[in-house]
């Protein structure tokens, strides 16, 4: 990567008089470095404008960012959620199955109990209703699949 020089006080002398005792401007001044050198002067000036918080997104979660989406797919029909503060489960991960938290928030849980499973009863997973859900033993459920592929 290209690092932009440090300028001497001979050369900011230098620069200081070519704009002031003559018609040159900024611009003008500036065309005399490379393009490289004035490229990256340009990329570094920009990010450091927008670190910490001079960062317009700085403090800003969830809602607040114009790019925010609430409910995104998983690839398999299921819908997520970004993970609210209170849910404890799914450590590390940043979204969240809607219909896991459509049913602690019925029964007051912060988390799906280990081993078991939420399921839909229409077997539409896009479905979330709360009378479509189901909590079950991860055997029971598995039993109940089985019992329905015989149908």
């Amino acid at each position: 990567m290209y690092r932009n020089p440090v300028l001497t006080e001979e050369q900011k002398k230098q620069i200081s008089n070519l704009y002031e005792n003559s018609t040159l401007n900024f611009g003008d001044i500036e065309s005399s470095y490379p393009v490289d050198y004035r490229r990256n002067r340009k990329k570094t000036s920009y990010r450091l404008s927008k670190l910490g918080d001079k960062n317009p997104m700085f403090g800003k979660r969830r809602e607040e960012v114009s790019h925010f989406i609430g409910e995104v797919g998983d690839g398999y029909g299921y819908l997520q959620e970004v993970k609210p503060e209170w849910y404890t489960g799914r450590r590390g991960s940043k979204h969240v199955f809607k219909h896991h938290l459509v049913v602690c928030e019925a029964l007051g849980l912060t988390c799906i109990p280990k081993g078991f499973v939420v399921h839909h009863v229409d077997g539409d997973p896009k479905n979330n209703e709360l009378n479509n859900l189901a909590l079950l033993t991860a055997s029971a459920h598995s039993r109940l699949h089985q019992f329905q592929k015989r149908l």
